[in-house]
């Protein structure tokens, strides 16, 4: 996320998502703080139902406020 962050070099916050196992992570990296979210465990229908969620506005924030 830093090397994307400096290639990138616009000043807008990095989105990421990790999978270890079967728990899933988001995170975000705006400029110098680091945040990730708490492990989702994918086998769990109510956080599999957040996981979506969660890719459903990442996906809004990119195409509304990243893409400027």
């Amino acid at each position: 996320m830093i090397a994307g962050q400096h290639l990138n070099n616009n000043g807008k916050p990095m989105y990421g998502s990790f999978v270890v196992g079967e728990f899933w992570y988001f995170s975000i990296l705006d400029d110098r703080n680091y945040a990730r979210s708490m492990a989702f465990r994918l086998t769990q229908p109510k956080e599999l139902r957040q996981v979506i969620l969660t890719l459903r506005k990442l996906k809004q924030i990119i195409l509304n406020e990243l893409m400027d």
